[in-house]
């Protein structure tokens, strides 16, 4: 779980607001927010200096005992039998996966109230992640990155953020950051780009950094970057045959894929023979016939595109 200061801060300068962790940042602004639209501004003296006083939320408490991670199973996150059904049946196995649905299709769930999809949305920003930000149906296809006019690498570390063509709203949640050039914006981890902005507003960074050939300076997997939510799941390579199975986690959940590796399926490539063969492998704890009939359908449809490259 993330390792953030819950005391009471003062904040009475730009210097005491840029002080506040990044992961508590986006929080702290919209209680200012709230605390301006409350408190009011002195009309007879607009200047005077202000003294505001924040209590960075508790984190949620973690279930049983134990630290949230982006891999906790949903049945040890204390929720109703009935959302836990639901919730699977929508693919969702492991904390991270609520990154991949919007809060109103959470809201249109039977049994899943706004105290769940808020107690489920504290739990995502305490390992870093968030729902994601719009109401779009997962399966919509978006054009991927590489099937774009390429433009020519323009950009280097010491350009200005301007030079990434950002939406305005965008670019001024980086500035108000602090950060100004491309530079700056590549020192960040995925992590980092996550407890900033919304997933939208990330998807966007990204795509335009890939698009003049850059990358983070970390260096970030593609299952980092879904994970975070920089990249969705439509725009992700298909993991290649030597790839760990764990590596699929993007379509099948963390639930399945480390069920696979526990049986001694330790890549892709090696799901994807037992997949060719047909039958579900015996003793394999976690996947279930409706989750193999799925990863039999996605290997095997890859395994079909490769064959038909081959002249």
């Amino acid at each position: 779980m993330l390792n953030i200061d819950k005391e009471p801060r003062t904040l009475r300068t730009v210097s005491d607001f840029a002080a506040v962790p990044p992961g508590q940042l986006p929080d702290c602004l919209r209680a200012f927010k709230h605390w301006i639209q409350v408190q009011g501004v002195p009309a007879d003296t607009p200047d005077a200096p202000v003294e505001f006083v924040w209590v960075p939320p508790a984190a949620p408490a973690a279930p049983a005992g134990e630290a949230l991670t982006p891999l906790t199973d949903i049945a040890r996150l204390g929720l109703r039998p009935g959302a836990l059904q639901q919730f699977r049946r929508m693919n969702i196995f492991a904390l991270e996966d609520f990154s991949t649905v919007s809060p109103p299709e959470m809201g249109r769930l039977v049994s899943v109230g706004s105290t769940t999809v808020t107690r489920i949305r504290d739990m995502l920003r305490s390992v870093g992640l968030d729902f994601r930000a719009d109401d779009e149906a997962r399966t919509r296809t978006r054009p991927r990155p590489a099937a774009r006019p390429k433009e020519p690498a323009s950009c280097g570390d010491e350009t200005s953020l301007v030079g990434l063509r950002l939406k305005p709203q965008t670019l001024g949640k980086l500035t108000l950051h602090g950060l100004r050039t491309v530079g700056e914006l590549r020192e960040l981890t995925p992590a980092q780009l996550a407890a900033l902005l919304s997933m939208r507003r990330r998807q966007e960074v990204f795509r335009l950094l890939r698009a003049q050939g850059l990358n983070l300076r970390a260096q970030p997997t593609e299952l980092e970057l879904w994970r975070h939510g920089l990249v969705p799941v439509c725009d992700l390579a298909r993991p290649p045959d030597e790839a760990s199975v764990l590596s699929l986690q993007p379509w099948f959940g963390a639930v399945p894929t480390r069920a696979a590796l526990d049986a001694g399926i330790a890549t892709v490539g090696q799901l994807q023979a037992l997949a060719a063969a047909g039958a579900m492998p015996p003793g394999v704890r976690g996947i279930g016939p409706s989750t193999w009939s799925r990863i039999r359908k996605f290997l095997l449809a890859k395994d079909a595109a490769r064959s038909a490259s081959v002249p």
